[in-house]
């Protein structure tokens, strides 16, 4: 079974800490479902591991006046914008147990 949670609008490093949060209590057995939580950020880019700010193309003066911050995360890749009108989605998932999908 799982469980879809619609959180609407969540600053990135609040989402991020949640996720942090709900793998620690389904890896502690303390989350009994898996879980899809379902959002939108404010205007933010990610930078990835590979990613440097010499490709971010706008100035940290812009950025900071258009209200777009700018978040280093531990993810691959380089840079992306997540924003308003983009719907992510995070699996908070147990890969350990034996679950068969049907298609």
């Amino acid at each position: 079974m799982w469980r879809i949670v619609d959180l609407g609008l969540l600053p990135y490093m609040t989402a991020l800490d949640l996720q942090h949060r709900m793998v620690q209590a389904r890896y502690e057995g303390n989350l009994a479902e898996d879980t899809v939580l379902l959002l939108e950020h404010p205007p933010v880019y990610t930078l990835g591991r590979n990613g440097g700010l010499e490709n971010l193309k706008a100035s940290p003066e812009l950025l900071k006046e258009m209200g777009i911050s700018v978040v280093r995360t531990m993810r691959g890749g380089d840079i992306t914008y997540q924003g308003p009108g983009q719907i992510f989605a995070y699996p908070i998932i147990d890969l350990m147990t034996d679950k068969r999908v049907l298609f």
